[in-house]
Protein backbone atom coordinates (compact mmCIF):
# COMPACT_ATOMS: atom_id res chain seq x y z
CA UNK A 1 0.00 0.00 0.00
CA UNK A 2 0.83 3.48 -0.67
CA UNK A 3 0.48 5.31 2.18
CA UNK A 4 0.39 9.67 2.13
CA UNK A 5 2.38 10.04 5.72
CA UNK A 6 5.45 11.92 4.94
CA UNK A 7 8.54 9.53 4.53
CA UNK A 8 10.16 9.72 7.53
CA UNK A 9 7.77 9.16 9.87
CA UNK A 10 7.43 5.66 10.71
CA UNK A 11 4.38 5.79 12.51
CA UNK A 12 2.21 9.12 13.31
CA UNK A 13 2.48 11.12 16.66
CA UNK A 14 0.41 11.02 19.45
CA UNK A 15 -1.00 13.55 21.96
CA UNK A 16 0.33 12.96 25.21
CA UNK A 17 -0.43 13.92 28.99
CA UNK A 18 0.86 17.27 30.20
CA UNK A 19 3.63 16.66 32.58
CA UNK A 20 6.45 19.32 33.25
CA UNK A 21 10.07 17.36 32.08
CA UNK A 22 13.73 17.77 31.88
CA UNK A 23 15.33 16.06 29.60
CA UNK A 24 19.04 15.08 28.06
CA UNK A 25 19.92 13.75 24.48
CA UNK A 26 23.44 12.29 24.61
CA UNK A 27 24.90 11.57 21.14
CA UNK A 28 27.51 9.19 20.19
CA UNK A 29 28.21 8.73 16.96
CA UNK A 30 31.43 7.66 14.70
CA UNK A 31 32.22 7.63 11.14
CA UNK A 32 31.22 10.76 10.19
CA UNK A 33 33.54 14.53 8.94
CA UNK A 34 33.41 17.19 11.49
CA UNK A 35 33.06 19.80 12.14
CA UNK A 36 29.48 19.29 11.76
CA UNK A 37 25.79 20.29 13.00
CA UNK A 38 23.08 18.56 14.21
CA UNK A 39 19.20 19.59 14.34
CA UNK A 40 17.05 18.73 17.31
CA UNK A 41 13.55 19.45 15.57
CA UNK A 42 9.93 18.77 16.78
CA UNK A 43 7.84 16.52 14.00
CA UNK A 44 5.03 18.75 12.77
CA UNK A 45 1.91 17.31 10.50
CA UNK A 46 4.05 18.24 7.36
CA UNK A 47 7.49 19.40 8.33
CA UNK A 48 10.44 19.49 10.84
CA UNK A 49 10.64 22.67 12.86
CA UNK A 50 14.13 23.06 14.50
CA UNK A 51 14.09 24.17 17.83
CA UNK A 52 17.91 23.44 18.49
CA UNK A 53 21.22 22.87 17.38
CA UNK A 54 24.59 21.57 18.33
CA UNK A 55 27.66 21.08 16.74
CA UNK A 56 29.35 17.43 16.48
CA UNK A 57 32.95 17.31 18.25
CA UNK A 58 34.69 14.19 18.48
CA UNK A 59 31.34 12.43 17.52
CA UNK A 60 29.53 13.16 20.69
CA UNK A 61 27.55 15.96 21.30
CA UNK A 62 24.25 17.07 23.31
CA UNK A 63 20.72 19.12 23.54
CA UNK A 64 19.26 19.93 26.93
CA UNK A 65 16.07 21.22 27.81
CA UNK A 66 12.23 20.70 29.37
CA UNK A 67 9.19 20.55 27.79
CA UNK A 68 5.42 20.36 29.19
CA UNK A 69 4.29 17.13 27.69
CA UNK A 70 5.90 14.45 25.79
CA UNK A 71 5.87 14.62 21.73
CA UNK A 72 7.50 13.07 19.06
CA UNK A 73 11.24 14.80 17.69
CA UNK A 74 13.94 13.98 15.15
CA UNK A 75 17.80 14.63 15.20
CA UNK A 76 18.44 15.53 11.53
CA UNK A 77 22.38 15.71 10.67
CA UNK A 78 23.73 18.19 8.46
CA UNK A 79 27.55 16.95 7.55
CA UNK A 80 28.18 19.05 4.87
CA UNK A 81 26.76 22.38 6.76
CA UNK A 82 23.75 22.69 4.08
CA UNK A 83 21.58 24.18 6.48
CA UNK A 84 17.76 22.97 7.12
CA UNK A 85 15.86 24.72 4.73
CA UNK A 86 18.19 23.24 1.95
CA UNK A 87 18.24 19.86 3.93
CA UNK A 88 14.59 19.53 3.78
CA UNK A 89 14.78 19.84 -0.27
CA UNK A 90 17.14 17.08 -0.64
CA UNK A 91 15.73 13.47 -1.04
CA UNK A 92 18.48 11.86 1.14
CA UNK A 93 18.45 12.93 4.50
CA UNK A 94 20.33 11.22 7.65
CA UNK A 95 17.74 11.38 10.59
CA UNK A 96 16.53 9.71 13.81
CA UNK A 97 12.86 9.84 15.48
CA UNK A 98 12.71 10.07 19.15
CA UNK A 99 10.44 10.65 21.89
CA UNK A 100 11.17 13.80 24.10
CA UNK A 101 10.15 13.42 27.44
CA UNK A 102 11.61 13.69 31.11
CA UNK A 103 15.10 11.32 31.58
CA UNK A 104 18.27 11.18 29.86
CA UNK A 105 17.98 9.44 26.30
CA UNK A 106 20.77 7.99 24.84
CA UNK A 107 21.24 7.67 21.11
CA UNK A 108 24.57 5.87 19.53
CA UNK A 109 25.36 4.72 16.33
CA UNK A 110 28.62 3.26 14.73
CA UNK A 111 27.81 5.74 10.91
CA UNK A 112 24.88 7.59 10.75
CA UNK A 113 21.70 8.80 12.77
CA UNK A 114 19.62 6.95 10.69
CA UNK A 115 21.01 3.83 11.77
CA UNK A 116 21.78 5.12 15.55
CA UNK A 117 19.80 3.46 18.43
CA UNK A 118 17.78 4.65 21.07
CA UNK A 119 16.98 4.29 24.67
CA UNK A 120 17.19 5.33 28.07
CA UNK A 121 13.34 6.15 28.71
CA UNK A 122 10.20 4.19 28.75
CA UNK A 123 8.87 5.61 25.33
CA UNK A 124 12.13 5.26 23.82
CA UNK A 125 12.52 2.10 24.93
CA UNK A 126 9.66 0.58 23.46
CA UNK A 127 9.83 2.64 20.59
CA UNK A 128 13.30 1.12 19.75
CA UNK A 129 11.84 -2.40 20.74
CA UNK A 130 9.10 -1.95 18.00
CA UNK A 131 11.55 -0.62 15.04
CA UNK A 132 13.69 -3.55 15.74
CA UNK A 133 10.91 -6.02 14.24
CA UNK A 134 9.45 -3.16 11.93
CA UNK A 135 12.14 -1.81 9.91
CA UNK A 136 13.39 -5.10 8.66
CA UNK A 137 9.72 -5.66 7.31
CA UNK A 138 9.51 -1.90 5.98
CA UNK A 139 12.63 -2.81 4.13
CA UNK A 140 11.65 -5.31 2.29
CA UNK A 141 8.39 -4.04 1.49
CA UNK A 142 10.27 -0.58 0.06
CA UNK A 143 13.12 -3.29 -2.33
CA UNK A 144 9.90 -4.81 -3.74
CA UNK A 145 8.54 -1.50 -4.88
CA UNK A 146 11.98 -0.80 -6.02
CA UNK A 147 12.12 -3.98 -7.99
CA UNK A 148 8.24 -3.25 -9.38
CA UNK A 149 9.59 0.73 -10.67
CA UNK A 150 12.64 -0.32 -11.78
CA UNK A 151 11.59 -3.45 -14.32
CA UNK A 152 11.36 -3.15 -17.90
CA UNK A 153 7.80 -2.72 -19.19
CA UNK A 154 8.11 -6.29 -20.61
CA UNK A 155 8.02 -7.80 -17.23
CA UNK A 156 5.41 -5.37 -16.09
CA UNK A 157 2.97 -6.67 -18.80
CA UNK A 158 4.06 -10.03 -18.06
CA UNK A 159 1.46 -11.19 -15.38
CA UNK A 160 3.02 -14.20 -13.63
CA UNK A 161 5.53 -11.21 -12.75
CA UNK A 162 3.09 -8.76 -11.64
CA UNK A 163 1.19 -11.74 -9.58
CA UNK A 164 5.15 -12.56 -7.78
CA UNK A 165 4.97 -9.02 -6.99
CA UNK A 166 1.54 -8.45 -5.80
CA UNK A 167 1.60 -12.28 -3.86
CA UNK A 168 5.24 -10.92 -1.77
CA UNK A 169 4.08 -7.55 -1.15
CA UNK A 170 0.67 -9.11 0.47
CA UNK A 171 2.95 -11.46 2.22
CA UNK A 172 4.98 -8.71 4.12
CA UNK A 173 2.01 -6.67 4.89
CA UNK A 174 0.46 -9.55 6.32
CA UNK A 175 3.78 -10.33 8.32
CA UNK A 176 3.82 -6.28 9.10
CA UNK A 177 0.37 -6.55 10.05
CA UNK A 178 0.95 -9.60 13.15
CA UNK A 179 3.67 -7.57 13.79
CA UNK A 180 1.97 -4.51 14.91
CA UNK A 181 -0.96 -6.40 16.23
CA UNK A 182 1.76 -8.33 18.70
CA UNK A 183 3.54 -5.27 19.89
CA UNK A 184 0.21 -3.65 20.86
CA UNK A 185 -1.34 -6.57 22.74
CA UNK A 186 2.09 -7.05 24.68
CA UNK A 187 2.29 -3.48 25.39
CA UNK A 188 -0.84 -2.29 26.44
CA UNK A 189 0.30 0.52 28.31
CA UNK A 190 2.74 2.09 26.39
CA UNK A 191 2.19 5.57 23.97
CA UNK A 192 4.38 3.58 21.22
CA UNK A 193 0.77 1.27 20.76
CA UNK A 194 -0.99 3.90 20.56
CA UNK A 195 0.72 5.45 17.35
CA UNK A 196 0.90 1.89 15.74
CA UNK A 197 -2.16 1.71 16.53
CA UNK A 198 -2.84 5.05 14.45
CA UNK A 199 -0.71 4.16 11.55
CA UNK A 200 -2.26 0.98 11.10
CA UNK A 201 -5.88 2.90 9.98
CA UNK A 202 -5.37 1.68 6.51
CA UNK A 203 -7.23 -0.29 4.01
CA UNK A 204 -5.08 -3.35 5.00
CA UNK A 205 -6.55 -3.95 8.27
CA UNK A 206 -9.72 -5.32 9.07
CA UNK A 207 -12.18 -2.94 11.35
CA UNK A 208 -13.44 -4.87 13.95
CA UNK A 209 -9.69 -6.07 14.44
CA UNK A 210 -8.44 -2.24 14.74
CA UNK A 211 -11.48 -2.32 16.71
CA UNK A 212 -10.40 -4.97 19.26
CA UNK A 213 -7.09 -3.68 19.49
CA UNK A 214 -8.25 -0.06 20.76
CA UNK A 215 -10.13 -2.12 23.24
CA UNK A 216 -7.42 -3.55 24.42
CA UNK A 217 -5.18 -0.21 25.50
CA UNK A 218 -4.84 0.82 28.72
CA UNK A 219 -8.22 2.94 29.83
CA UNK A 220 -5.82 6.15 29.82
CA UNK A 221 -4.69 5.45 26.43
CA UNK A 222 -8.26 5.31 25.20
CA UNK A 223 -9.58 8.42 26.65
CA UNK A 224 -6.42 10.06 25.99
CA UNK A 225 -6.89 13.27 22.91
CA UNK A 226 -5.23 10.62 20.46
CA UNK A 227 -7.34 7.73 21.91
CA UNK A 228 -10.82 9.72 21.38
CA UNK A 229 -10.14 10.49 17.75
CA UNK A 230 -9.15 6.97 16.89
CA UNK A 231 -12.71 6.09 18.81
CA UNK A 232 -14.35 9.00 16.52
CA UNK A 233 -12.24 7.65 13.45
CA UNK A 234 -13.95 3.82 13.94
CA UNK A 235 -17.50 5.05 14.19
CA UNK A 236 -16.94 6.90 11.06
CA UNK A 237 -15.28 4.25 8.99
CA UNK A 238 -18.46 2.15 10.46
CA UNK A 239 -20.52 4.11 7.44
CA UNK A 240 -18.50 2.74 4.56
CA UNK A 241 -18.11 -1.28 6.72
CA UNK A 242 -19.49 -4.34 4.65
CA UNK A 243 -23.24 -4.40 4.82
CA UNK A 244 -23.40 -0.13 4.69
CA UNK A 245 -25.23 1.81 2.27
CA UNK A 246 -22.50 3.24 -0.03
CA UNK A 247 -22.08 6.87 0.40
CA UNK A 248 -23.06 8.46 -2.97
CA UNK A 249 -20.65 11.11 -4.58
CA UNK A 250 -20.19 13.00 -7.95
CA UNK A 251 -16.86 14.07 -9.46
CA UNK A 252 -15.86 15.05 -13.02
CA UNK A 253 -14.60 12.56 -15.75
CA UNK A 254 -11.62 13.57 -17.77
CA UNK A 255 -14.00 15.90 -20.25
CA UNK A 256 -15.28 17.75 -16.95
CA UNK A 257 -19.14 15.44 -17.11
CA UNK A 258 -19.73 14.72 -13.86
CA UNK A 259 -20.64 10.72 -13.24
CA UNK A 260 -22.11 10.19 -9.65
CA UNK A 261 -21.71 6.46 -8.27
CA UNK A 262 -25.38 6.30 -7.86
CA UNK A 263 -25.71 6.40 -11.75
CA UNK A 264 -24.76 2.80 -11.32
CA UNK A 265 -27.66 1.47 -9.00
CA UNK A 266 -28.99 -1.41 -10.36
CA UNK A 267 -25.26 -2.79 -11.14
CA UNK A 268 -21.94 -4.46 -9.49
CA UNK A 269 -19.85 -1.91 -9.03
CA UNK A 270 -16.36 -1.83 -7.90
CA UNK A 271 -14.86 1.34 -6.95
CA UNK A 272 -11.31 1.37 -7.45
CA UNK A 273 -9.27 4.10 -5.63
CA UNK A 274 -5.79 4.19 -7.21
CA UNK A 275 -3.15 6.68 -8.50
CA UNK A 276 -0.71 7.45 -11.77
CA UNK A 277 2.09 7.56 -9.39
CA UNK A 278 1.08 4.80 -6.78
CA UNK A 279 2.99 1.37 -8.46
CA UNK A 280 1.11 -0.67 -5.75
CA UNK A 281 -1.31 0.17 -7.90
CA UNK A 282 -0.09 -0.03 -10.99
CA UNK A 283 0.94 -3.94 -10.26
CA UNK A 284 -2.66 -4.42 -9.61
CA UNK A 285 -4.06 -2.90 -12.99
CA UNK A 286 -4.21 -5.86 -14.50
CA UNK A 287 -5.97 -7.85 -12.09
CA UNK A 288 -8.98 -5.15 -12.43
CA UNK A 289 -8.19 -4.90 -15.68
CA UNK A 290 -8.41 -9.48 -15.78
CA UNK A 291 -12.06 -9.03 -13.39
CA UNK A 292 -13.26 -6.21 -15.96
CA UNK A 293 -12.94 -8.44 -18.79
CA UNK A 294 -14.53 -11.41 -17.35
CA UNK A 295 -17.53 -10.38 -15.85
CA UNK A 296 -18.45 -6.76 -17.37
CA UNK A 297 -21.24 -8.73 -19.57
CA UNK A 298 -22.27 -9.87 -16.00
CA UNK A 299 -24.01 -6.72 -14.67
CA UNK A 300 -20.38 -6.17 -13.15
CA UNK A 301 -18.21 -2.65 -13.86
CA UNK A 302 -15.67 -0.57 -12.37
CA UNK A 303 -15.98 3.14 -11.65
CA UNK A 304 -12.03 4.54 -10.91
CA UNK A 305 -11.58 7.54 -8.40
CA UNK A 306 -7.87 9.13 -9.10
CA UNK A 307 -5.96 10.10 -6.52
CA UNK A 308 -3.81 12.02 -8.54
CA UNK A 309 -3.82 15.76 -9.00
CA UNK A 310 -3.82 18.85 -11.40
CA UNK A 311 0.12 18.74 -11.64
CA UNK A 312 -0.30 14.61 -12.62
CA UNK A 313 -3.46 14.82 -14.87
CA UNK A 314 -0.98 14.15 -17.79
CA UNK A 315 0.03 11.24 -16.35
CA UNK A 316 -3.83 9.61 -15.24
CA UNK A 317 -4.75 9.97 -18.30
CA UNK A 318 -1.43 8.66 -19.93
CA UNK A 319 -1.98 5.72 -17.14
CA UNK A 320 -5.54 4.88 -18.10
CA UNK A 321 -4.51 4.51 -21.66
CA UNK A 322 -1.11 2.22 -20.53
CA UNK A 323 -2.91 0.34 -18.26
CA UNK A 324 -6.03 -0.16 -20.69
CA UNK A 325 -8.19 0.56 -18.20
CA UNK A 326 -11.54 0.87 -20.53
CA UNK A 327 -13.90 1.42 -17.56
CA UNK A 328 -15.14 5.57 -16.20
CA UNK A 329 -13.05 7.04 -14.35
CA UNK A 330 -13.30 10.49 -12.17
CA UNK A 331 -11.12 12.70 -10.26
CA UNK A 332 -11.25 16.09 -8.89
CA UNK A 333 -7.42 16.08 -8.73
CA UNK A 334 -7.36 17.12 -5.17
CA UNK A 335 -4.67 14.24 -4.40
CA UNK A 336 -5.37 12.67 -1.21
CA UNK A 337 -8.09 15.19 -0.47
CA UNK A 338 -10.14 13.83 -3.08
CA UNK A 339 -13.36 14.39 -2.06
CA UNK A 340 -14.74 10.84 -2.67
CA UNK A 341 -11.75 9.35 -0.51
CA UNK A 342 -12.08 11.61 2.35
CA UNK A 343 -15.95 10.49 2.33
CA UNK A 344 -14.75 6.74 2.44
CA UNK A 345 -11.98 7.50 4.39
CA UNK A 346 -9.08 6.58 2.10
CA UNK A 347 -5.86 6.30 3.65
CA UNK A 348 -3.67 4.69 1.37
CA UNK A 349 -4.20 2.81 -2.25
CA UNK A 350 -5.04 0.34 -3.60
CA UNK A 351 -8.21 0.55 -1.99
CA UNK A 352 -11.67 -0.86 -3.26
CA UNK A 353 -15.22 -0.75 -2.68
CA UNK A 354 -17.57 -3.71 -4.29
CA UNK A 355 -20.99 -1.92 -4.23
CA UNK A 356 -23.94 -4.28 -4.95
CA UNK A 357 -27.16 -3.21 -7.05
CA UNK A 358 -28.71 -2.21 -4.05
CA UNK A 359 -26.27 -0.03 -3.41
CA UNK A 360 -24.57 -1.97 -0.24
CA UNK A 361 -21.44 -2.49 0.30
CA UNK A 362 -20.85 -6.12 -0.47
CA UNK A 363 -16.75 -6.42 0.03
CA UNK A 364 -13.64 -4.52 -0.04
CA UNK A 365 -10.18 -4.70 -0.41
CA UNK A 366 -10.02 -7.11 -2.95
CA UNK A 367 -7.14 -7.68 -4.45
CA UNK A 368 -5.34 -9.79 -7.14
CA UNK A 369 -7.14 -14.09 -7.01
CA UNK A 370 -9.24 -12.58 -4.33
CA UNK A 371 -11.15 -10.15 -6.16
CA UNK A 372 -11.68 -12.81 -8.81
CA UNK A 373 -12.84 -15.59 -6.47
CA UNK A 374 -15.13 -13.12 -4.85
CA UNK A 375 -16.83 -11.78 -8.28
CA UNK A 376 -16.63 -15.75 -9.68
CA UNK A 377 -18.84 -16.46 -6.38
CA UNK A 378 -20.88 -13.33 -6.65
CA UNK A 379 -21.81 -13.88 -10.09
CA UNK A 380 -22.10 -16.99 -10.30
Amino acid sequence: MIKKNLAILAILPATFFAQSSQFSINVNIAGQHIPAKIYLANVGSKQLIPIDSALVKDGHYEFKGAIAEPRRAALVADWNNQGMNQLMKSRTIDYCNMYLEKGDIHVSSTDSLFKARVAGTPTNNDYQAYKDVYYPLLSQQKAIEMEYRNASDERKNSTEFVAGIDNRFKALASQINKAQTNFIIGHPNSLISLDVLKSMFGATVDLAELETLLNSLSAELRNSPTGTTLVAKIKKMKLTSIGAVAPDFSQPAADGKPIKLSDYKGKYVLIDFWASWCQPCRAENPNVVKAFNQFKDKNFTVLGVSLDTESSKGAWLKAIETDQLAWSHVSDLKGFANDAARLYDVQSIPQNFLVGPDGKIIDKNLRGNDLLNALGEILK
